[in-house]
């Protein structure tokens, strides 16, 4: 089986968003938002304002960080790695991945895989808990094949 395509924008930034789920740093930030509500309702309990309207602010500021900031960033990571804009191809073998790219190639062997995270748009096959190769779903030319190349995951891992 071999894919491939060019990254997109679009794709980059839906697989920060996929990365970013369900990681330490928003149990982090549910933890500081307990912390803040406990500290806000003992110190000012009977407040009109209280503490809902410091949480909604808080709630509103974490929301435009994670609507706003991700893209920007991501964006510019696009464009300062100029690699992840070139043209790719990946080849399923025995041994493992292999990616091709415009200036060299790789292989990624089954036993460096050490898990993977997927929705519809985008796949992440992570070598450590925070560095991941990224398959977008329009590489692959169907949604059949892209549950296919899945399957062959779960196979291997």
């Amino acid at each position: 089986m071999s894919i491939g395509g060019t990254i997109r924008t679009s794709d980059y930034i839906a697989a920060q968003f996929l990365h970013m789920r369900r990681t330490a740093v928003f149990f982090a930030g549910f933890v500081f938002v307990a912390v803040l509500l406990c500290f806000l309702l003992l110190k000012n309990p009977f407040s009109p304002q209280g503490a809902g309207f410091y949480l909604l602010c808080y709630f509103a500021a974490l929301t435009a960080a994670f609507v706003l900031y991700i893209p920007i960033r991501a964006k510019r990571t696009l464009r300062q790695y100029k690699a992840l804009s070139e043209p790719i191809t990946i080849e399923v073998q025995e041994l493992g991945l292999r990616f091709k790219r415009l200036n060299g190639e790789m292989l990624l062997p089954w036993s460096h895989l050490q898990k993977w995270r997927y929705n519809r748009g985008v796949l992440l096959l992570y070598v450590e808990d925070r560095l991941f190769h990224m398959v977008p779903s329009h590489f692959f030319s169907s949604a059949n094949d892209f549950a296919a190349f899945v399957d062959v995951l779960n196979r291997r891992g």
